[in-house]
């Protein structure tokens, strides 16, 4: 189920006086990819069988990862890769030029891989290059697209306090208007920040451990 911008709309409009709807679809918008963007709270897992047909020669080994299998991948887009592991073992994130100083590292191979690097927003690679069929699971953390219309329900039904607050945060400091309102930006901003806080919270109690929030995607 999803939820659509209007209802965010909605919920905000009282506050901000005479503010036109697409101002505050835009500050709702903002606010909701700065919210996922920052917690991880929007968050997938995905399992592959991964053949030589995935394989990519364009990036010397390395494969896309696909996401249109996931009911709103129209509207969202991935922000980091949390955790990937190659059949049912874990393999470690490393910067890419760390594989890449290795000499001869386009050819190495192995059944057994150990290390995996972002190569853009949907291309990862995998190190060694698997000379088997594998599978592999990822779980992947997503945000809306800028012009997505549709939300995750737990976006409205947990956390529109915390979404409004955001955006009349946004409002409220633009000059000259009708819904103006300095004395409240701040209060706005603090409250926000505080939903930021338990987001955060609430990612690390129910999907990682902190010790997996040192490194992500791009």
């Amino acid at each position: 189920m999803s939820t659509s911008i209007d209802s965010f709309v909605d919920y905000v409009m009282p506050d901000v006086n005479q503010c036109p709807v697409p101002s505050i679809e835009k500050a709702v918008r903002q606010t909701l990819i700065e919210f996922c963007q920052k917690t991880w709270i929007l968050q997938e897992a995905f399992n592959w069988r991964i053949t030589e047909t995935d394989v990519s020669e364009e990036f010397e080994g390395a494969f896309a990862l696909d996401f249109n299998g996931i009911y709103y991948s129209l509207q969202y887009e991935p922000v980091r890769v949390l955790f990937l592991a190659v059949d049912g073992t874990p393999i470690d994130l490393v910067d890419r030029r760390d594989i890449e100083e290795i000499n001869g590292w386009e050819d190495d191979t192995s059944s057994t891989p150990t290390d995996w690097y972002v190569i853009n927003s949907h291309v990862i690679h995998i190190y060694p290059k698997p000379t088997d069929e594998f599978d592999l699971y990822c779980r992947v953390a997503f945000k809306p697209k800028r012009d997505a219309t549709i939300f995750w329900d737990e976006l409205y039904n947990e956390w529109i306090d915390t979404i409004a607050a955001g955006a009349k945060f946004r409002l409220f400091q633009i000059p000259n208007k009708p819904w103006t309102n300095p004395e409240l930006v701040m209060v706005n901003k603090a409250l926000f920040d505080k939903g930021l806080s338990a987001g955060k919270i609430r990612v690390r109690a129910l999907h990682l451990p902190p010790s997996n929030f040192k490194k992500g995607w791009i």
